[in-house]
């Protein structure tokens, strides 16, 4: 008995194939080929299994994630994502420093910048003995409140060295070696993010 390639049985199973050559097949089938049989029956739940997949969409968090980092390493000459406008609202290191600090190395800040209708809190822990800088934060729209599967990016002399997404009160923690130039993303929608520049100096600590 002579029989069909594996070729043509994955064209059958995917039901592309011409009707003359398809009623070919179908006469080889119901002659009793179980060899042939089974392939057609292993190919037809392949194709099954591939038509559902294509049905199930994946996460929107998992496509913004996706996209921030294919814009991130974009080539300069290709559209990349539009920083948004920030303004500083509040900065400890710009409030005056305790009483009796004298000697001491603060380096604990706290920042709050406003992009739009957007409020982004950050906290920075900067870690002497590790050289490491521990970053928690908050993003907020100012009407709505938390946003929540926001990707965000530590980035460190334009590498990408750490990345999470916010939670469902807008907040998110990350860590990195406090080194090189960091800078961290949040990438709010498809074309649009919020950039900030990590300033890692020490507030200097006040003579009273």
């Amino acid at each position: 008995m002579n029989h069909f390639d594996i070729a043509d049985w994955t064209d059958y199973a995917r039901e592309i194939l011409q009707d003359d050559r398809r009623g070919e097949m179908d006469d080889h089938l119901a002659s009793g080929c179980a060899r042939c049989g089974r392939t057609v029956s292993a190919l037809q739940r392949v194709v099954t299994l591939a038509h559902n997949d294509l049905q199930q969409l994946p996460p929107e968090n998992a496509m913004r994630s996706v996209k921030a980092l294919s814009a991130i390493h974009l080539p300069e000459r290709a559209p990349r994502l539009v920083s948004l406008a920030l303004q500083l609202a509040f900065d400890s290191f710009l409030e005056p420093a305790p009483a009796g600090t004298r000697g001491l190395e603060l380096s604990s800040r706290h920042l709050v910048y406003y992009a739009q209708n957007y409020a982004l809190d950050l906290r920075l822990e900067y870690e002497p003995e590790t050289e490491m800088l521990q970053l928690g934060g908050e993003i907020l729209d100012r009407k709505f409140g938390p946003v929540s599967e926001v990707p965000t990016f530590l980035i460190a002399d334009d590498q990408i060295v750490s990345r999470s997404t916010s939670g469902d009160l807008g907040e998110f923690n990350m860590a990195c070696d406090n080194e090189g130039s960091i800078r961290l993303c949040l990438v709010m929608n498809d074309d649009e993010c919020i950039d900030v520049s990590l300033d890692r100096r020490r507030r200097q600590p006040t003579d009273n």
